[in-house]
């Protein structure tokens, strides 16, 4: 039974007509945020522009770079943003490489959790040969891409519940940048949806918070490594991310080994670590692990997994 049926049958022997519209009305908004993040969300209606100012278009990059709101708090800079997805992408390729495949032997491709296109638009080679997808429950940010990285990428508005809208085994490759660093409860069931549409011998890319992050929260590392990570975030979020670490009782118990995941915040505000061992047995059988690598996407670690 859909939310709005439920609503209206269990209030409308009690409230007017009016009131009962007003319920309903303010229901629909609320199960329409619950599935996605809605484009213009404070508004009933949109329009998109026929046409409209090119975008500022770095030397550096055959695409522009997007507006501050979808970059997701990477980088202070354009250029560090553009240098922070070439090195995220040659990180993967390397992994790639290293558990015995490259992206161009892959196929079709699909980056979970595209927002800005930071990843994706450097995959422009394999973009004119091989079929390359980015979804994201962030509606503004997916019509972004569509507007000005596409072509030669393709974009989807996906939801926050797993699904994803792609037939049985048809990618060749998922690969998910500080996407499974916000989900808990959820965490196997997204991995059985990205498990159903790769075909055998695919490979499932994603990057975590785990233990060995811990060191760098608490002051450890190189300083030439812990510039380039807080860059990455940005030093006001770094500073605000820490604060939130020393104050947070479960962070404490998993810095400590008493716990082997925690969750700060819930829902789609949730900052998750994981004990990465503990995380790959829960997500069930029919992975091969290919690498746990840390330090591959700034000072999270990247775990590589063959679909069986």
């Amino acid at each position: 039974m859909g939310i709005l049926s439920f609503i209206h049958r269990k209030f409308r022997n009690f409230v007017n007509p009016v009131i009962q519209t007003s319920v309903l009305q303010m229901a629909s908004v609320v199960q329409h945020i619950g599935t996605i993040f809605p484009h213009d969300a404070q508004k009933s209606t949109y329009t998109l522009p026929a046409y409209g100012a090119p975008p500022q278009q770095p030397l550096s990059s055959p695409f522009p770079v997007p507006p501050e709101v979808f970059k997701a708090s990477y980088c202070t800079s354009d250029q560090s943003y553009l240098q922070s997805g070439v090195d995220d992408i040659n990180m993967l390729r390397t992994l790639l490489h290293e558990s015995g495949v490259k992206v161009g032997d892959l196929g079709r491709i699909l980056e979970l959790g595209v927002a800005g296109g930071r990843l994706i638009r450097h995959l422009a080679e394999e973009a004119q040969t091989q079929e390359i997808w980015g979804v994201d429950c962030w509606a503004s940010a997916v019509l972004w891409c569509k507007e000005h990285l596409s072509p030669p990428f393709h974009f989807a508005t996906t939801t926050v519940t797993p699904h994803l809208p792609f037939e049985d085994r048809s990618f060749g490759l998922v690969f998910a940048g500080s996407v499974w660093t916000h989900i808990d409860d959820l965490a196997e069931a997204w991995t059985l949806e990205v498990h159903r549409i790769l075909r055998p011998g695919a490979r499932f890319y994603f990057t975590i918070n785990d233990r060995s992050a811990i060191a760098f929260f608490e002051g450890g590392g190189t300083e030439e490594k812990r510039a380039r990570f807080i860059e990455r975030i940005r030093p006001q979020n770094w500073e605000s991310w820490l604060d939130l670490l020393r104050h947070h009782e479960g962070y404490q118990r998993f810095a400590k080994g008493k716990a082997q995941m925690v969750t700060m915040g819930r829902s789609t505000a949730s900052h998750v670590m994981w004990d990465a061992e503990y995380l790959i047995n829960r997500l069930g059988p029919g992975w091969r692990v290919c690498s746990i690598t840390p330090e591959a996407y700034g000072h999270q670690t990247g775990v590589l997994l063959e679909r069986l």
